[in-house]
């Protein structure tokens, strides 16, 4: 199939998990937000039969021929994008060159769903090329594109990200899952990235060991993890800010005590907590990553963490989009 176009841009939400993190793969509920910080992909047709990368944070190009050939390394950063730019063309029957360019608004490796939202968009602005955009298959195709990089994700990511909004989300029996839209109103929340990088697949794995090491432990965690995310669910549903807050606390000590946060991810909290959040805990797989809370007094809040990257974040309700 010829493509309609030879230039598209699409764009996908970043992400928070308000609850529910690790535990989610699992089959238990998770509360995710979309947040107005995106990233955008760019697509333009080349004259030969590469993809090229070529931004701040990677630099890189392969032929087609290589990606059929499995000749390509799969430890570079590259690896998943330039496979799932193939995948998605090949959807279409096509092996066209691609120029891709990439530019986010939040740091890579920030904990804020980056991957899934570069998945999203790229696949989503492929498939503008060719007049196609069909949220429910860009879903599909963008959980696929997380395999290459977390092997065995819940599909939180790639739902919240294609959906946008506030939901709750839980996996059920493969490939069945609950994705369930949650009111937000004005729901906003301050993000402070701790500069702590960590790989997910790592973390994700030592969560698994846990598991298998000490599954009755593990039961536990997960359901106490459940009754705070269900409270959760019911205090967002109330605009009951004050409680969410002390539910966020909860579900921080929860994940500490799995072992996933860090020294500087408490201190965070703790200093968030001093400076008048309602509530604060780190948010994502951990071992770094970014710290979310909430407060009455943003701008405060906001001022305490000058010497991080933080920002205040509004609910993005549009999911991945064509731009």
């Amino acid at each position: 199939m010829k493509p309609l176009k030879i230039s598209s841009t699409a764009s996908a939400p970043c992400k928070v998990i308000l609850f529910g993190e690790h535990f989610v793969v699992y089959g238990k509920p998770a509360i995710l937000a979309a947040i107005d910080k995106r990233i955008h992909v760019n697509v333009s047709i080349r004259n030969d039969t590469k993809f090229v990368i070529n931004n701040k944070d990677i630099h890189d190009e392969i032929s087609i021929s290589n990606i059929i050939e499995s000749n390509y390394k799969h430890d570079k950063l590259s690896y998943p994008i330039f496979l799932t730019a193939y995948n998605t063309l090949r959807g279409f029957d096509s092996r066209v060159g691609l120029d891709i360019k990439i530019d986010s608004q939040v740091p890579f490796g920030s904990g804020l769903g980056t991957s899934a939202a570069v998945s999203a968009a790229l696949i989503a602005s492929i498939s503008n090329l060719f007049g196609s955009f069909n949220k429910h298959q860009i879903f599909l195709q963008t959980l696929e594109a997380e395999k290459l990089i977390h092997a065995t994700p819940s599909g939180a990511d790639p739902a919240i990200t294609v959906t946008g909004g506030v939901i709750m989300f839980r996996k059920t029996k493969e490939p069945d899952m609950l994705i369930m839209p949650l009111e937000y109103d004005d729901l906003r929340l301050i993000i402070i990235y701790s500069g702590e990088n960590r790989i997910t697949g790592d973390i994700v794995n030592n969560v698994k060991r846990i598991r298998e090491d000490n599954p009755k432990l593990f039961e536990m965690f997960a359901n106490k993890n459940e009754e705070i995310t269900l409270d959760a669910v019911q205090a967002l549903r109330n605009k009951d800010y004050n409680s969410l807050g002390s539910l966020m606390l909860r579900n921080h000590e929860l994940l500490k005590s799995l072992g996933v946060s860090t020294r500087r991810l408490d201190e965070i909290v703790e200093k968030a907590m001093q400076n008048g959040a309602l509530g604060a805990k780190m948010t994502g797989a951990g071992g770094g990553g970014s710290v979310i809370a909430i407060a009455e007094d943003e701008n405060r809040l906001l001022n305490t963490f000058q010497e991080y990257y933080a920002f205040i974040a509004n609910i993005d309700k549009d999911g991945v989009r064509v731009e």
